[in-house]
């Protein structure tokens, strides 16, 4: 399955959002057709909640929901959004819901967007369902992060779905897979955002290497949508993912996004194909092989089907992908 295109309600769309009215559309689809509603739904990196409408609408309104079931959606709440940005965001809004949402602007700081994600979905039909949480996803192994900040989830906790944007780097991509991993049971459905992102090369090598443990079923745009068909424990994360990305070595990324781009072509995924290029491209510079990456994009741009990508190509063209800077931002890695 491609794409999942059923009809939602026009409120999954009011959210502003980073994501594609498709992929809010497809999101919606599936939580409220074929989410098995069983168990409770992980988002991770909801930022204002775009994604968390389309998910808990779809829940509400999937008859098979189980009394009990919630969405538990967590994110940092802060550090990446300035109130200029968060602004224009909200401008569509009107500027009567924007005061509404923002505390007045007394020139300090904005302190995190948490009150604007609470405000958006207070009051809402579904706002029962969903169990907010600020937390931090460590980008490296050793980051410093409190014990009461760092993502984990509640101990008894069972999940039939988890939705990923929040898996910024190499190593936060595996601290999430371990922490969920004990929590969702073989036929759980993992939905990634940024699988098809150029930059996020981390999230594709990943499956890849648990390659035995995910089968794609459907994707719409940069969201891929993954069946989990075993077990999955994070002892076998941590022994599948290394903590950083040059314990791999250029021949296991060759591999990886060969196979990746080749998989793709098969199922006529086109956006597939160029993904796998790009993110071959940021493993590289990554690496610290710039001149390698150069010439990936360069390649991939002579292919006459890239022409529908010119886009992303540019934009790897200035930047492939970027690394934790360890303090909780990020740096952007450019290519010579």
């Amino acid at each position: 399955m491609d794409a999942l295109q059923a009809p939602c309600p026009a409120e999954v769309l009011t959210v502003p959002s980073e994501t594609t009215v498709a992929e809010r559309r497809a999101l919606y689809d599936f939580f409220a057709r074929h989410w098995p509603g069983t168990g409770s739904v992980c988002e991770i990196g909801p930022f204002l909640g775009s994604t968390t409408r389309a998910i808990a609408l779809g829940m509400l309104h999937n008859p098979r929901r189980a009394p009990g079931a919630r969405l538990h959606t967590f994110d940092r709440f802060e550090g990446y959004y300035t109130r200029a940005a968060l602004e224009r965001l909200l401008a569509p809004l009107g500027e009567t819901t924007v005061r509404r949402l923002l505390p007045p602007d007394d020139g300090s700081p904005l302190p995190g967007f948490r009150t604007v994600f609470d405000r958006l979905h207070a009051g809402t039909p579904y706002a029962h369902l969903v169990r907010a949480t600020t937390a931090i996803i460590p980008d490296l192994a050793g980051q410093p992060v409190g014990e009461t900040q760092r993502f984990r989830l509640p101990p008894d906790l069972v999940l039939d779905a988890v939705f990923v944007d929040g898996c910024k780097s190499w190593y936060g991509t595996r601290h999430v897979l371990q922490e969920v991993a004990p929590r969702t049971p073989p036929g759980a459905t993992f939905v990634f955002q940024d699988y098809a992102w150029h930059t996020c090369f981390w999230i594709p090598s990943a499956l890849a290497l648990l390659d035995d443990c995910f089968a794609l079923r459907w994707w719409v745009d940069h969201t891929y949508a993954f069946e989990l068909r075993r077990p999955l424990d994070p002892a076998l994360v941590a022994a599948r993912i290394p903590e950083r990305p040059s314990d791999l070595g250029r021949d296991t990324f060759d591999e990886l996004f060969i196979a990746l781009a080749r998989a793709a072509d098969a199922r006529g995924d086109v956006r597939g194909v160029v993904a796998a290029c790009l993110q071959h491209a940021a493993a590289f510079a990554y690496l610290g092989l710039g001149a390698e990456a150069r010439a990936e994009i360069l390649g991939l741009a002579r292919l006459p089907f890239a022409a529908a990508f010119a886009f992303d190509l540019v934009d790897a063209m200035r930047s492939p992908t970027y690394r934790p800077d360890g303090r909780g931002g990020f740096e952007p890695l450019s290519i010579p």
